[in-house]
């Protein structure tokens, strides 16, 4: 698994491969990453917003107090 990355050091590549979005929209948004936010003391799933410059975890909610992120792990491999 890979090592948390602070914010301060980059942030994740703003390129959103997995999201359906318009054509200027493109370059906005990051992938879902793994987040730490200190305010909670817990890791979440969450992307950036490149234009807003703030968090928002899965739930929708906005994120203040993001320190460090990492991408997520590759999903499970399944017996076929």
């Amino acid at each position: 698994m890979a090592d948390w990355i602070s914010i301060e050091a980059h942030l994740p590549p703003l390129d959103a491969d997995s999201c359906c979005m318009d054509e200027e929209d493109f370059g906005r948004y990051s992938d879902p990453v793994l987040v730490w936010d200190e305010m909670d003391g817990r890791a979440l799933v969450a992307g950036y917003d490149g234009r807003k410059k703030e968090w928002t975890a899965d739930s929708g909610d906005t994120l203040h107090d993001v320190t460090h992120w990492m991408p997520l792990p590759e999903a499970p491999k399944t017996a076929e």
